[in-house]
């Protein structure tokens, strides 16, 4: 966790989480603000309950702070209405069996190339295909896992990584996180071809803690 201590309100410190489901749009579609009771007076009893088990606040013990910050920037952008946003992100993260990404043959605290990281991750979710992205933080010299970007169509099906996603993961093999905890790429990051960007969307999947040192191939 770049130096902080794992927030109490992690459930299982020993997995992964969501940190969101961005999407590529960057304009309001909704104006709907996130509820000072967090879900109790909008959504079913279901979402509330699982919620903070696969989306906790892993920086702080203020789950309700997390929530209101990834509708506020980012679900207000997804054409869903607040319910649906969270129960469809909660979904995909189920879907995709992102809680398994730790265990055999990723072993907390051990030090891996990033080919056999990405490797691993990528049979875990699914596919086999060059459709996901490794972001890492650099603390000091070394480079360690700090999420995992699974990339959605407008239907929320599996698709390959915009072009800039595949030169990182390819060619850069690792890339540093911004000095913020919460800083990444800016949202509309599929390229104009001769009209909009294609509507698409982009799992965030975060390490709850430090997962391995990588080690450039």
């Amino acid at each position: 966790m770049n130096g902080k201590t794992i927030s109490k309100t992690v459930k299982n410190p020993k997995s992964f989480g969501i940190h969101g489901l961005w999407p590529s749009n960057s304009e309001q579609t909704s104006k709907e603000p996130f509820p000072k009771d967090g879900f109790k007076s909008l959504c079913p009893q279901t979402l509330q309950m699982e919620i903070p088990i696969y989306w906790p606040n892993m920086i702080e013990d203020n789950n309700a702070k997390l929530w209101s910050i990834e509708w506020n920037k980012h679900g207000r952008c997804s054409g869903f209405d607040i319910c649906t946003y969270f129960w469809n992100t909660l979904g995909l993260f189920k879907t995709l069996r992102a809680i398994n990404l730790v265990g055999k043959p990723v072993v907390v605290g051990n030090s891996y190339d990033l080919s056999t990281l990405s490797a691993a991750f990528k049979e875990t979710l699914g596919g086999g295909k060059n459709d996901i992205l490794i972001r890492c933080a650099k603390i000091g010299e070394k480079y360690y896992l700090w999420e995992v970007h699974v990339y959605l169509d407008a239907k929320l099906t599996r698709v390959q990584p915009p072009e800039v996603a595949r030169v990182i993961l390819d060619k850069t093999q690792v890339t540093p996180c911004h000095a913020s905890a919460h800083g990444s790429p800016p949202t509309r990051f599929y390229p104009r071809r001769g009209g909009e960007p294609r509507a698409m969307y982009r799992l965030l999947i975060a390490a709850t803690i430090t997962i391995s040192h990588i080690k450039r191939d």
